[in-house]
C-alpha cells in the first residue's frame, strides 16, 4: 500500500496565494470606489466658525471746568469745579452737558439747571457769541426767583466762555431752535447774556 505525501492531490500553494492576494486588492478597490469604479471625492469638511473676540468700548473720559454756585460768608458765588464727562463734541459741548448732568435731579448742584433739560444741537459760534439750543424744559420746568434765574443763566454762560479758549464773550439761549423772552420773567433772554462777574467768588473770575 502506498504512503501519502501529505499533500492534497491537484492543489497548488501558488494559486491559492493569487486568489487571497486579489480578493483583498478586489476589497480596497471596492472600499475606496464605493463600487462605481471612480475613486469616492473626500466629503467637503464644514468650516469651522471662528467668532472675533468682545471687544467692549470704553468711553474716554475728561475733566472740563463747569461753574456752580457756592455759599462763602453768607453770599452764594459761582465758582468754578472740575467735572469727568464723556469726550464727544466741543470742550463747550463737553462742558455744557457736564454742567446739564450735575445742575438736574441726581447730580451734586441739583435745582440749579431745570430737569429734562437736554442739548438739542451742537453749540455754534458766530462773532463771538455762543448759540446754544435747549429742549423746552429748560423753561417749562423753571420755578425760581430772581437770585435763582442769575445763578442759572449765569452758571451756564460763566461755563461756556471759560470752555471757549477766547472764542465767545456771550451766549444766545434757544429753546427748540426760537428765541424766548426770558427765562423766570426777570432777564431779557431775546438778546446774547453777557457774563455777570459780580456773581463769581472773588478770585474766581474767568
Amino acid at each position: 500500500m502506498a504512503k501519502s505525501n501529505g499533500k492534497f492531490p491537484g492543489l497548488s500553494v501558488m494559486p491559492m496565494l493569487a486568489l487571497v492576494g486579489f480578493v483583498g486588492a478586489a476589497a480596497v478597490a471596492f472600499y475606496f470606489t464605493g463600487g462605481s469604479g471612480k475613486p469616492k471625492e473626500p466629503k467637503p469638511q464644514r468650516p469651522i466658525a471662528i467668532k472675533p473676540p468682545v471687544v467692549t468700548q470704553v468711553s474716554e473720559l475728561r475733566y472740563v471746568k463747569v461753574f456752580v454756585p457756592k455759599s462763602d460768608g453768607g453770599k452764594v458765588y459761582l465758582v468754578p469745579v472740575s467735572v469727568k464727562t464723556e469726550v464727544k463734541g466741543t470742550t463747550m459741548d463737553m462742558a455744557l452737558r457736564a454742567l446739564i448732568k450735575e445742575g438736574t435731579a441726581g447730580g451734586d448742584y441739583a435745582g440749579l439747571i431745570p430737569n429734562g433739560t437736554r442739548i438739542l444741537a451742537p453749540i455754534k459760534t458766530k462773532q463771538g457769541i455762543a448759540i446754544v439750543n435747549l429742549s423746552k424744559e429748560f423753561i417749562e420746568n423753571f420755578s425760581g426767583g430772581s437770585d435763582q434765574e442769575a445763578l442759572t443763566l449765569n452758571s451756564i454762560v460763566h461755563t461756556l466762555v471759560h470752555n471757549s479758549g477766547g472764542k465767545v464773550e456771550k451766549v444766545q439761549l434757544l429753546v427748540e431752535g426760537e428765541t424766548v423772552e426770558t427765562l423766570g420773567g426777570h432777564f431779557d433772554l431775546t438778546e446774547p447774556i453777557e457774563a455777570d462777574s459780580t456773581l463769581l467768588r472773588p478770585g474766581n473770575a474767568n
